[in-house]
């Protein structure tokens, strides 16, 4: 068996470049006014209002089919209801569980997944 080690992975087409440790395209932990605890590939976070958050890519990705996948740190308590996708940020809106209409200020993370422009 080989081992093949490298630094970075960049898909074909691609202009930017992936470092090993965050093959992922982009990921965040935000607190609930948008400041991010850490991330990668996110250049900013917004807050729009209470639960309503936006959350920029620094490099955007080729498109708006990408795969996205977020939570809250108390899911027990909240939901992720709204996404609203460009290829270039993701603006996304934390519900009450108990209370459908009701938006909670949450911690987030998120995960992106997909091919970077």
């Amino acid at each position: 068996m080989s081992t093949i080690k490298v630094t970075n992975i960049q898909a074909t087409g691609e202009t930017a470049t992936r470092a090993v440790s965050g093959v992922a395209a982009a990921w965040l932990d935000a607190n609930t006014d948008a400041t991010l605890n850490d991330s990668f590939n996110i250049a900013s976070g917004l807050d729009n209002g209470t639960g309503d958050y936006t959350h920029t890519l620094t490099n955007a990705m080729s498109g708006i089919y990408y795969s996205q996948q977020c939570t809250t740190r108390s899911a027990e308590l909240s939901a992720i209801r709204d996404v609203t996708k460009s290829a270039n940020s993701i603006t996304i809106q934390v519900f009450s569980r108990v209370d459908s209409y009701t938006k909670l200020n949450q911690v987030v993370c998120e995960t992106v997944h997909g091919d970077l422009a």
